[in-house]
């Protein structure tokens, strides 16, 4: 699996959402790690960020 992991950052009401370098995260006991080739955002999530009140 590759080294490069990138997540959006929702910390502190980013805005513009941003993509920044993330840990590899290490499963626990009885967890796996996959590798994701699509996302999507769902667009509630978005709107929640940009505190859009009328979805």
């Amino acid at each position: 699996m590759s080294p490069n992991q990138a997540a959006w950052s929702l910390a502190s009401k980013a805005k513009p959402l941003v993509v920044q370098e993330a840990p590899m995260p290490k499963p626990g006991p009885m967890q796996v790690v996959i590798q994701s080739k699509v996302i999507a955002l769902n667009p509630v999530e978005w709107k929640v960020q940009y505190e859009v009140t009328t979805f």
